[in-house]
């Protein structure tokens, strides 16, 4: 730990720039170093702050893609049927991935048209705080159609036998979850898109906010 000096982070991070890391790659992978060197002095395994006069400026933030409702009306037409609930879904709220992956039929609460964002057992929110979404008119006629077979909203059968994923809705006793992989890949475009349009409708901008508002990759 000694050798973990300003000079050897001087050299990591040239190294690290001249393989065309990002800025914030390099920045967060300092800061895991620097977190070490302050784990190795409260434990006593070090007696000195080799890196005491280390100084980072924070990257700004890049500018992320983010699909138009035209990209993100192809890609819905041309999803699996398998995949398409799940994708319209993200469209329709602005669910994060991880809030439809434990989307539970309880959840849905018909009476008031919301969806209840809140912790489960192994899983909360990114933000810890319950939330409810207003259900739109297209995702109600879509949670409508879906098959209740589960517990879980976008459940499908796993195959453990060869890893992959079937087309098949989940029984009770085979459901897993998260859903598909798909889904999570194309969630935070879906979700920003969402945002996009009510604000460019005069919607909520404090619901915006709780989704953290910009584009994410």
């Amino acid at each position: 730990m000694d050798q973990v000096n300003l000079a050897f982070i001087d050299g990591y991070r040239s190294l690290r720039a001249k393989t065309d890391k990002a800025a914030k790659t390099v920045y967060n992978e300092t800061m895991i170093i620097r977190q070490l060197v302050n784990f190795a002095l409260s434990r006593e395994m070090m007696f000195a702050d080799s890196l005491k006069d280390l100084k980072l400026a924070k990257p700004k933030p890049t500018p992320q893609p983010c699909w138009t409702l035209e990209e993100v009306q192809q890609i819905l037409a041309h999803s699996p049927a398998a995949e398409k609930p799940a994708l319209s879904l993200l469209t329709e709220t602005g669910m994060r991935y991880g809030e439809l992956a434990w989307l539970t039929w309880e959840d849905v609460d018909w009476a008031k048209n919301v969806l209840l964002i809140r912790p489960k057992e192994g899983w909360k929110p990114t933000t810890g705080d319950q939330r409810n979404i207003p259900i739109s008119a297209a995702a109600r006629a879509l949670l409508e159609t879906m098959p209740r077979c589960g517990r879980w909203v976008t459940t499908r059968r796993y195959l453990k036998s060869d890893r992959q994923w079937t087309g098949e809705v989940a029984s009770q006793s085979t459901e897993e979850n998260p859903a598909s992989a798909l889904a999570r890949r194309q969630a935070p475009h879906l979700s920003a898109l969402f945002h996009q349009q009510r604000a460019l409708e005069g919607g909520s901008r404090a619901h915006g906010a709780r989704m953290g508002g910009a584009c994410r990759s």
